[in-house]
């Protein structure tokens, strides 16, 4: 079942969609396996539905789904050579390479999680070639930093494609098309502009040290807030989930913004600074945390640090433009 979800993950405009995410990454490191979707959840239980039909006890299920979700993470690392025998039977670093590489030969092969066993059966396994370097990513590149565009960048382009076609036919099946197909109208108007291969430079924006230190500061605190929310939502309230969770998109968005150099970041994390003084009026109303002079404290202390940082980035950015 995770074979062909995967499989169909690539092959459908719908779940690519979603998938993508995943794959958008120009570097292959064990932190590849961490990206992941956060729209995934929407069609994925379709092809689980087999097992409910079968009778599958859900403590297996959930084993079983755990086991490979993990047993994926290590085989994302290019630090690891080829396996010998290992790579007849099993997913390893090496075919996983080929999964994640943008290259026509590595194209759409390789889904299998755990067993690669799948993937010779239906025909879609491939072997790394040491005469072909895998070049990691997608061909549309992101060309951003920013997680929730990273979430909506295939969306907004389906739905671009969909809204422009004049056939009323094509606006619903380009969802469910192919990979990458276009209504013909749309693709002869507005026609996507690839880069060759062999002249593909990953995306990258030169930061000042300050910068790169203020926004590595700001993301360790929403790796915070964020396993704080995973790990009290089940006595959170929905307005509190809400509140707390727009708190970290909103604060993914500045951060991306920032790491892109975009000129308005600054002046954008500045104005999410001040918003943590209705934040902290507002959390305790909906039982984000609860009611406490060291709550006010503890996001004043926060916000304070975080403006000085803010000033010490503007102002070098001031006197390297100057």
């Amino acid at each position: 079942c995770y074979y062909w979800l995967h499989r169909c993950g690539h092959e459908r405009n719908i779940l690519w969609a979603a998938h993508s995410v995943h794959h958008q990454s120009e570097d292959y490191n064990l932190s590849t396996a961490l990206r992941q979707t956060s729209t995934g959840f929407l069609l994925s239980w379709i092809f689980y539905l087999p097992l409910a039909v079968l009778g599958v006890p859900l403590v297996v299920f959930v084993t079983v789904a755990a086991l490979n979700l993990l047993y994926q993470f290590w085989v994302h690392t290019r630090h690891i050579g080829k396996l010998g025998w290992y790579e007849w039977f099993f997913v390893t670093p090496s075919n996983h390479r080929a999964h994640h590489a943008q290259n026509a030969l590595y194209m759409d092969r390789n889904y299998g999680g755990v067993f690669i066993l799948w993937d010779r059966l239906f025909g879609t396994y491939q072997e790394e070639d040491d005469n072909e370097p895998v070049v990691f990513g997608v061909t549309t590149p992101l060309a951003s930093w920013n997680p929730l565009w990273a979430n909506l960048q295939f969306y907004a382009q389906l739905w671009n494609d969909a809204r422009r076609t004049e056939h009323v036919r094509d606006k619903l099946r380009i969802w469910f098309m192919r990979t990458g197909w276009r209504p013909a109208d749309v693709q002869a108007r507005y026609p996507l502009a690839k880069t060759e291969l062999s002249q593909f430079r990953k995306f990258e924006v030169a930061l000042d040290v300050r910068r790169q230190v203020y926004v590595v500061l700001q993301f360790a605190v929403y790796v915070a807030l964020g396993s704080y929310l995973m790990n009290a939502q089940s006595s959170l309230s929905v307005q509190a989930l809400l509140l707390g969770g727009g708190a970290m998109a909103l604060g993914l968005f500045v951060l991306g913004a920032a790491l892109e150099d975009r000129p308005w970041s600054l002046n954008l994390e500045g104005a999410r600074l001040l918003l943590n003084l209705p934040l902290v009026w507002l959390a305790p109303l909906v039982g984000l945390w609860p009611a406490s002079p060291l709550a006010w404290v503890a996001l004043g202390s926060y916000s304070l640090l975080s403006v000085c940082g803010l000033y010490c980035c503007g102002s070098r950015v001031t006197r390297l433009a100057s």
